[in-house]
């Protein structure tokens, strides 16, 4: 989502899969250097913090992410009880 996000906001068709760090590089290669490094961090070592600015940075052209002040809340009624065994089938 992120990519797709990022070739969107630059008039760009999406890429995807394999094709991401092509076109990537094509576009915006200091960006596709960041996505390698941000995601092997994390998915090396486990840290997201790299992965998270770097979304962050992205959104930013258009305001942040929406989840600043943003809560969604459903009435008593329409949530589900935690036990399985509790819920109506």
């Amino acid at each position: 989502m992120l990519t797709m996000f990022f070739f969107r906001s630059r008039n760009q068709w999406p890429a995807y899969k394999k094709m991401i760090p092509r076109y990537l590089s094509k576009i915006d290669p200091e960006t596709e250097q960041r996505f390698y490094a941000a995601f092997n961090e994390l998915f090396s070592l486990g840290n997201p913090d790299p992965a998270i600015a770097l979304a962050e940075d992205l959104l930013s052209v258009v305001g942040g992410p929406i989840t600043d002040g943003f809560r969604m809340t459903w009435p008593p009624q329409a949530r589900l009880p935690l036990n399985a065994a509790e819920r109506v089938h």
